[in-house]
């Protein structure tokens, strides 16, 4: 009686009444709901089952029965509602038998059943998933799923995406898949590397998120996968091979990799496959891979890069204006070890130069030393360490744009000698020659330039018309050699950075004679053809170098703000934007610090 009373003063406490009332206020119904009924029920359903009282089947796992409701088993499992509602044979038996199922799995998939409770362990996760998989089990399913995320490691992450694709996971399977390009260097010596299906192995070679170092570490782990069944994969070794990147791995490397193979068929196979690069490797790049692979001849996404600091001038705190000191040297900032290293010299000290990147040799271009303005051009190759000249350039300018496009240097405005230039200037590596191409639309320096799809654009600057003239942006056609102009910053804006990422073009602090030196940023939608403010770097910079890797930018070097008219400072600080968060953080500063530098990533 006690218990009964006890029952009746819960539900009475819990009870949520809905009224129809009549005219004079006399309730007609109640309809109350007892919110812990459920959970009641199912604490009654669970005891039946472990006394097993009024059960009315068996389930028969590798040799172990277990007794359980029907009606139970139908309402939370629609495995077993389609087995006994569809008319098949264990619809009136009593006993039935489950194949290539675990007694302890499937138990705990029972349990759960009655307690809607489950414990995942590291033991159990896979098998219990494919279980209730099967059964139906959607949150266990749910909870398997989650704790697989949290398992990965080099040593499973490939059984678990392949564990996770064979079983729809989608969730789990991307999880994996990025883990497993993340780490690809680390994945590709384990065992589980060397079994995994051919497709699966083209399909992780082919990715662009792969995070490397350099592409002959994806060549070298192509080559350990088809070494550990020789016998059956060495006729494999034109699809194993196709996605990579042959053009930018040095061929001495390619070289040293076939003279060490002692499989005279795979090596063979191999000389085959490379004699197009050997025969004619410039052709071959040029006149086939750019039309069709034209991501072959670039590095991976996620690839390593190294970010190159070039010259520039260093000025101490609290030093006089004359105190400059413009730079021969360079420095190179290592992405994946976050470490700076220095570079050889060039042979010209320079500041305000103009930098740019084309087959991973980084040309400097013009630039002023002690208020000489060059017209000088030194190339680096950061796969031999050294620097070599081209020919000069048609004028001396300093705080001139460049970039590169297709086979071709371009150089625009600048200082040239005591005015502001408008000419255009292009370097053919054909002809070995800088030729005047055009004009700009407005005498500019210390602009912000750079190639985007095809376009040229050109941000900011100062010139002889005013600092009105800071906030433009025009748009350059190397082909047409057509000018656009496009709208106008928010902020004016000299010796500002400049990078592009997607369909985003960011113009990074700069000078502003009202405000000095800026921290704020803007961000060119090219889409929509309008700018907007995003979040501002922690120090304020003008002349920084700006640079975009792997979807972020960093700012890195330029000067400071300073309240009087002493002579700002240059900065060693390198901080970096992530526009998925709009944040910026600080990282490892330089070996020394440096204003109006040249940046570049290879």
């Amino acid at each position: 009686m006690a218990s009964s009373f006890d029952f009746l003063s819960r539900i009475t406490r819990a009870l949520t009444v809905s009224r129809d009332t009549s005219s004079d206020n006399t309730p007609s119904k109640i309809s109350p709901t007892a919110p812990c009924y459920a959970e009641m029920l199912l604490h009654g359903l669970c005891d039946l089952w472990r006394e097993t009282l009024f059960c009315d089947v068996t389930i028969t796992v590798a040799g172990k029965s277990f007794r359980a409701h029907r009606h139970m088993l139908a309402a939370a499992s629609p495995y077993f509602r389609a087995m006994f509602s569809s008319g098949m044979q264990e619809q009136s038996k009593s006993e039935i038998t489950l194949q290539d199922t675990e007694a302890e799995i499937f138990e705990t998939a029972l349990s759960f059943i009655y307690s809607g409770q489950v414990e995942v362990t590291s033991e159990n996760c896979q098998d219990l998933l494919g279980v209730c998989d099967m059964l139906g089990l959607v949150d266990v399913v749910m909870a398997c799923s989650e704790f697989l995320k949290t398992q990965l490691q080099p040593d499973n992450s490939l059984g678990i995406y392949l564990f996770a694709d064979a079983h729809q996971c989608l969730d789990v399977r991307d999880e994996a898949e990025n883990y497993i390009q993340g780490h690809f260097m680390q994945v590709s010596r384990e065992e589980e590397f060397l079994t995994l299906p051919k497709d699966v192995l083209i399909h992780f070679l082919s990715s662009e998120k792969l995070r490397v170092e350099q592409e002959l570490q994806v060549f070298n782990a192509a080559m350990k996968w088809i070494h550990y069944d020789l016998a059956v994969r060495k006729r494999q070794v034109f699809d194993v091979m196709a996605p990579v990147r042959f053009p930018i791995i040095p061929q001495q490397s390619l070289d040293a990799c076939i003279d060490r193979c002692q499989d005279i068929s795979l090596k063979i196979a191999l000389q085959k496959l490379l004699q197009d690069y050997k025969m004619d490797r410039k052709l071959y790049v040029e006149l086939k891979l750019s039309r069709t692979h034209p991501h072959m001849l670039q590095p991976r996404k996620s690839a390593r890069k190294n970010i190159f600091v070039i010259g520039g001038y260093t000025r101490g705190k609290d030093s006089r204006w004359s105190d400059i000191e413009t730079l021969v040297s360079g420095e190179r900032y290592d992405t994946f070890h976050h470490l700076w290293h220095g570079i050889p010299c060039m042979k010209n000290a320079r500041s305000g130069h103009g930098v740019t990147v084309l087959d991973r040799r980084i040309y400097v271009i013009g630039g002023e030393n002690d208020a000489l303005i060059n017209d000088s051009v030194e190339c680096y190759d950061p796969a031999i360490n050294k620097w070599s000249a081209l020919p000069n350039l048609n004028y001396p300018r300093c705080g001139l744009g460049v970039c590169s496009y297709k086979k071709y240097l371009f150089a625009f405005g600048g200082w040239i000698g005591s005015e502001i230039g408008n000419t255009i200037e292009r370097y053919d590596f054909q002809t070995d020659a800088w030729v005047i191409i055009g004009q700009l639309e407005v005498p500019r320096f210390a602009m912000g330039v750079v190639e985007h799809e095809g376009l040229i654009y050109v941000i900011g600057g100062l010139s002889d018309m005013g600092s009105t003239e800071l906030r433009h942006m025009e748009s350059y056609n190397p082909v047409t050699k057509e000018w656009q102009r496009l709208s106008d910053m928010h902020m004016s804006r000299g010796y500002v950075g400049v990078a592009a990422i997607d369909n985003y073009i960011y113009a990074v602090g700069g000078w502003n004679e009202n405000h000095g030196s800026l921290a704020s940023v803007e961000k060119y939608s090219i889409e929509k053809d309008m700018w907007e403010e995003v979040a501002p770097m922690s120090v304020r910079r003008a002349g920084a170098g700006v640079a975009a890797v792997n979807g972020q930018i960093y700012a890195i070097g330029g000067r400071t703000y300073t309240l009087d008219h002493s002579a700002p400072a240059t900065l060693d600080l390198m901080e970096r934007y992530n526009p998925a968060t709009d944040t910026w953080v600080k990282l490892t500063s330089m070996a020394i610090s440096r204003c109006e530098a040249g940046v570049v990533v290879v």
